[in-house]
């Protein structure tokens, strides 16, 4: 079964921790590290001030991978405080967010995101239709909802679509879900029904010590074979 790779590289917000970044240079720093080293294709979903702040760290690196913008409104103070999703802001506020991370990635590491996913995956149909303005061709702020169903069956929610032109591609499981026995049933419930589908996982930045790490990348190597997000929308 064909699994694309996704990573959020963004600040550690989860633990009010004194350094959000310190996670960058030490265990992401070896993640980046490791998927080089054993040629496993990943794209990383990052944030503006992170692309500002870590470009040295990051153009090291960052020949290896495919990039998209990952843009939180936390991390764009000027906007109103208290709303953390990116979909409760109006579309030009929207717009604003996405393309400032855009033109950092762009400055910092001299390349033009084609792809995009917003934090917490709070993206609407009017954060769809506005990433056509940037010729960002591919959203991936979608997750799949409980799939063991007659109507998940019949529409295959974990299948790559076409939104107002924007290719979307749905996310089956995040961090600790892709280590645990439903990630298992449930990727082997959409290998029964689907045989040719790809699914698309996500790991945070701040997630991936290496305990962690090691658990899910065993579970992932017996089972599924790593593809490009290039190839995935060439059908390969």
């Amino acid at each position: 079964m064909k699994l694309l790779l996704t990573v959020d590289v963004e600040p550690d917000y989860t633990t009010g921790t004194v350094n959000p970044y310190e996670h960058l240079s030490t265990d992401f720093k070896r993640f980046l590290l490791f998927l080089r080293e054993e040629g496993v294709p990943a794209v990383l979903f990052i944030c503006g001030i992170v692309a500002r702040n870590f470009r040295d760290l990051l153009q090291k690196y960052i020949d290896s991978f495919e990039v998209g913008v990952h843009t939180h409104p936390e991390y764009h103070p000027e906007y109103k405080e208290g709303l953390k999703r990116l979909n409760m802001y109006p579309p030009e506020e929207q717009f604003q967010m996405i393309k400032r991370d855009y033109d950092i990635i762009y400055k910092n590491l001299n390349i033009k995101p084609i792809a995009f996913r917003a934090g917490k995956l709070a993206a609407d149909d009017i954060t769809i239709s506005l990433l056509k303005y940037l010729q960002i061709k591919i959203d991936s702020s979608l997750l799949v909802p409980y799939i063991f169903s007659l109507d998940a069956i019949k529409h295959k929610p974990w299948r790559i679509k076409e939104q107002n032109g924007i290719i979307r591609i749905p996310v089956i499981a995040a961090d600790n879900r892709i280590i645990d026995g439903s990630f298992r049933i449930k990727a082997n419930f959409i290998k029964f029904l689907d045989r040719t589908a790809v699914c698309c996982i996500m790991f945070h930045s701040w997630w991936v010590n290496e305990s962690k790490l090691t658990s899910a990348l065993n579970t992932l190597f017996n089972k599924f074979v790593f593809v490009k997000l290039k190839d995935v929308l060439n059908g390969d």
